[in-house]
């Protein structure tokens, strides 16, 4: 019976460094972000993304909140436009998707699969209403 414990437990030692080697994970996540004169934001994020195969197989999703919630159950949106989409350096197909909060952005293509290692995927947007101006502190 030792024997095989011992086994079993060497086996998962062994599939171990394996199965890390191959997880799925974003690797980097940049975000440069330009402040224009009339205070809409242009934002162009680059997301490097380690694909295996398992969760991402067509690209990425991306979400971003564009309802807020005020006070005196207030809501407030903020206009929100994609304005353009890389993956490895070239335009990519896209679609987008509402949520409760806002949108959600898929990169990639529905029906074809993306080749498993490092992709690179770029977003470029702008919107508007995003700085918060307080009395005692801006964000």
């Amino acid at each position: 019976m030792r024997r095989v414990i011992s086994a079993v437990v060497l086996a998962l030692f062994a599939v171990c460094p394996v199965c890390l080697a191959q997880a799925e994970r974003i690797t980097d996540f940049t975000s440069r972000i330009t402040v224009e004169a009339d205070g809409w934001l242009a934002v162009t994020e680059t997301i490097t993304a380690d694909a295996r195969g398992v969760d991402i197989k067509h690209g990425i999703y991306r979400d971003f909140p564009t309802i807020y919630r005020g006070p005196y159950l207030t809501t407030r949106r903020v206009p929100f436009e994609i304005t353009e989409v890389l993956c490895d350096g070239r335009p990519s197909p896209y679609y987008t998707a509402r949520r409760s909060n806002g949108l959600r952005l898929y990169i990639g293509s529905e029906t074809a699969l993306i080749p498993p290692g490092l992709h690179t995927y770029q977003i470029s947007y702008r919107t508007n209403r995003q700085i918060g101006l307080f009395d005692d502190h801006d964000e």
